[in-house]
């Protein structure tokens, strides 16, 4: 004997998926970072983007990385200390 009066719901394979929205490059850094962009916080320089034969090349290393953009510091500081980037 059921527990409950109700009747149990009856499984729906899903039939299809929607297509996710293609970012551009733009779009990426502003959800992440936002109106910010990221910088040193040693020295206080802003970041550059890397150039996208440079992201290319990345992504062929990592095939894991997701994003379309690379920041790249401008100043030598990442040599020294291993956390040197904040946004």
């Amino acid at each position: 004997m059921p527990q409950s009066k109700r009747p149990r719901k009856k499984y729906k394979p899903i039939t299809s998926v929607k297509p996710r929205k293609i970012m551009t490059t733009d779009e990426q850094i502003k959800q992440l970072y936002g109106d910010k962009l990221p910088y040193c916080k040693i020295c206080g320089t802003k970041c550059v983007r890397a150039t996208d034969e440079e992201v290319l090349d990345y992504k062929r290393y990592d095939t894991t990385y997701q994003f379309d953009f690379i920041f790249a510091p401008d100043c030598d500081c990442w040599e020294t200390n291993v956390d040197w980037m904040e946004a």
